[in-house]
């Protein structure tokens, strides 16, 4: 339990009302209760405290729910203060804390080589989640509104753990990257955290101590911005963003959460689709992605030789890649003078890449005739009847999911399109240094 006191003397009284709360006479004093005097000159300012005899020990930082609760903090105004003048952020404090932490599990996921073939890249992005997300996002459905821009660190360095997975560069637009992945923000992941905790305070019995403090704070006059009042401004806040509606109190919480991850999908693929109509190196993307969760063909385990046929299937699928389209734009060239450096025939984009460039087509007529033989005796996707724009978006789509019809014929030829995209790669690089 945290008690926040403005008065020496309060912590007596305090002492005296919590029991109330617990009959059993369970809530003593022991070695873990301390104190932390915030503003205060220096530690031990103001002599020892007492709570029922027991002497408590006063710390300079308390951590509560991840946040470090640190004696530099202001106490009227909640003006963070340090002794030089210079401001102080628990919030981001906590999350730059949080993020050093992680530092070591991104090294983890390094070593596991997560970009280079280690483990299917589904598997990574759970593993992401699961020693990575745990951690970064703990408590944040109290912290979450209250922490503002101090979000923001978290946000670049797990767009960039995502960017390793996927093996892209950090330049590569994070809404794109996250729906590739078929992840939340981490401002979506912190809202479900928020709206799951609200139902489950409207679940509990009403003699509750937290019970009670939403009930007050539903009505108190004092909290009137988005941070001051967690139950009355924060909450109903988040709630609106999603177009939902405060939840009954006898709502199953997994129908909840259901109901709440399918709101902030859609909120944020609605994002991505206003992004891929408005940027034009997000348009392929636009094209080829088709659903709101992680393609299929990241699914699919990759031989190691081919894995980096994966990753530029994926790099020329958001945009970020080595073509003239991306680097033109880089420096400020107009996109119909971004010219194909080998060629010479048309702006050198994904399409132009895989299907016309005239100095691949002995590489591409081979890739084809490869893919005829796959499906000699039965076409499952009718590729023969394929025109090239078609053949485009087959082979940089978002693929077949397993135990789908045609599954199986799907991954022999996305093996040899992974080949492919290696062997026109270093046939352009050799071009280009000759």
């Amino acid at each position: 339990m945290l008690a926040v006191l403005e008065r020496h003397a309060d912590i007596n009284q305090y002492a005296f009302s919590v029991p109330k709360y617990a009959p059993d006479g369970s809530i003593r004093a022991e070695g873990k209760t301390q104190v932390v005097v915030f503003g205060a000159h220096r530690p031990g300012y103001y002599g020892s405290w007492k709570m029922h005899g027991a002497r408590l020990q006063e710390v300079t930082s308390y951590t509560y729910l991840g946040l470090d609760l640190h004696w530099t903090l202001g106490m009227h105004k909640y003006s963070p203060r340090c002794s030089d003048g210079s401001t102080r952020n628990p919030f981001t404090d906590h999350v730059v804390k949080k993020l050093k932490k992680n530092e070591k599990v991104v090294h983890t996921l390094r070593r596991m080589q997560l970009g280079s073939g280690g483990f299917k890249t589904s598997t990574a992005t759970q593993i992401l989640r699961t020693m990575y997300d745990s951690s970064v996002n703990f408590g944040a459905e109290i912290w979450n509104a209250a922490a503002k821009s101090s979000w923001n660190i978290c946000e670049t360095a797990h767009a960039e753990a995502e960017c390793r997975i996927l093996g892209v560069s950090r330049l590569t637009n994070r809404s794109a990257v996250r729906a590739e992945l078929g992840l939340l923000s981490q401002k979506g992941v912190r809202d479900a955290q928020s709206l799951g905790f609200l139902l489950r305070i409207l679940k509990q019995d009403e003699a509750r101590l937290s019970a009670q403090v939403y009930r007050f704070l539903l009505t108190d006059s004092i909290g009137a911005g988005f941070t001051a009042n967690w139950a009355r401004s924060c909450a109903p806040k988040i709630l609106a963003a999603y177009g939902l509606e405060t939840p009954p109190a006898v709502t199953p919480p997994k129908a909840w959460r259901k109901i709440v991850l399918a709101a902030i999908y859609k909120k944020e693929e609605e994002a991505l689709c206003l992004e891929c109509a408005s940027s034009s190196k997000l348009s392929d993307y636009g094209a080829l992605h088709s659903k709101i969760a992680a393609p299929a063909y990241l699914e699919a385990r990759v031989p190691w030789h081919l894995e980096s046929g994966r990753r530029l299937k994926t790099q020329l699928r958001l945009g970020t890649n080595m073509l003239q389209v991306e680097q033109g734009r880089h420096m400020g060239m107009p996109r119909h003078l971004r010219i194909c450096p080998t060629c010479h025939d048309g702006v050198e984009d994904s399409f132009h890449f895989t299907m016309r460039c005239a100095s691949l087509e002995p590489i591409r007529q081979q890739f084809f005739q490869m893919i005829d033989e796959i499906v000699k005796l039965e076409d499952c996707f009718g590729w023969a009847q394929m025109d090239l724009r078609a053949r485009w978006e087959f082979i940089l789509g978002d693929g077949v999911i397993s135990g789908y019809y045609g599954w199986e014929q799907w991954c022999r030829i996305e093996h040899k399109v992974y080949s492919f995209l290696i062997k026109v790669k270093w046939h352009r690089l050799n071009q280009l240094m000759r």
